[in-house]
C-alpha cells in the first residue's frame, strides 16, 4: 500500500512539471517579416506581417499564445486586433492601406509589454483622371497663355513625375514633354500665333484621352 502510495505521488509530479506553462515574463516577440519598410498603393491590402514568440528560457516556439495588433501610427486597417500563434510559435496579420499616401506603423505586442514594429508606406495608385487645370482662355493674338493640366489616381491622390505631352500646331508650346510636380501639376507657356479665330493645344498622359486647351484669338 505504502508502495503504491509513492508511485502515485511520482506519476502527479512528472505530470504536474510537463504542464507547466511559460511564465509570462518568459515570453519574447520577434520579426519574421517583412524586414524592412513594405510599400503599398493606396487602400489595398498589404502583408502579410509575421512575427514569432518563444520561450526566452528554454527557446521554445510557443503555440496558443495571444499577439495584439494596433496601428500605432499613420491611417489604415487592421482585418483583426488579435492574433494566435501557431505550432511554430508564428502569428500573422494584414493591413488595408488609407486611400490617401503616407507612412504608417504597425506595433505587434504581448501581455507583457513586449513589442515589435512594422513601417508600411502607402503610394498612389495608377493614373486615372488628368483634369484641364486651365479652362476656356481669352487669348491675344502674338500673346502667351498658360497651359496646365493635374493628374490624379482614382482617389483624387496627385501622381507626381507623371510625363505630359503638350503639342498644338496652333502657335508653339515652350515645353512638349514635362513632368508633373509633387501636386500632379504640370504646366507650359502657349506662344500664341498672330492671328485671329479659334486655336486648341493639347496635354495627353498616356494612356488616357488627350485635354485640349481652346481660345478664340481677337484683333489685335
Amino acid at each position: 500500500m505504502i508502495k503504491y502510495a509513492l508511485f502515485v505521488l511520482l506519476v502527479a509530479g512528472c505530470s504536474s512539471s510537463s504542464s507547466t506553462a511559460p511564465r509570462t515574463s518568459n515570453l519574447t516577440i520577434a520579426v519574421i517579416e517583412p524586414t524592412g519598410v513594405l510599400t503599398g498603393i493606396v487602400n489595398t491590402e498589404v502583408g502579410q506581417f509575421a512575427v514569432r514568440v518563444r520561450d526566452s528560457v528554454t527557446g521554445q516556439f510557443l503555440s496558443g499564445i495571444t499577439v495584439n495588433w494596433s496601428i500605432s501610427q499613420g491611417l489604415g486597417s487592421l482585418p483583426a486586433p488579435t492574433t494566435t500563434t501557431d505550432s511554430l510559435g508564428v502569428a500573422t496579420n494584414t493591413m488595408t492601406l488609407d486611400r490617401h499616401p503616407g507612412p504608417a506603423e504597425i506595433t505587434a505586442s504581448l501581455s507583457n509589454a513586449r513589442a515589435v514594429r512594422f513601417t508600411v508606406a502607402a503610394v498612389h495608385g495608377p493614373i486615372a483622371t488628368v483634369q484641364s487645370a486651365v479652362g476656356q482662355l481669352a487669348g491675344v493674338p502674338g500673346g502667351i497663355d498658360t497651359i496646365a493640366v493635374t493628374v490624379v489616381d482614382q482617389y483624387g491622390n496627385a501622381v507626381p513625375q507623371a510625363l505630359v505631352h503638350f503639342l498644338t500646331t496652333d502657335g508653339v508650346v515652350r515645353d512638349t514633354v514635362a513632368n508633373t510636380d509633387g501636386n500632379g501639376r504640370a504646366f507650359t507657356p502657349w506662344f500664341l500665333p498672330v492671328r485671329s479665330g479659334s486655336v486648341t493645344a493639347t496635354a495627353i498622359v498616356v494612356p488616357l484621352a488627350p485635354v485640349n486647351f481652346t481660345t478664340t484669338l481677337g484683333p489685335r
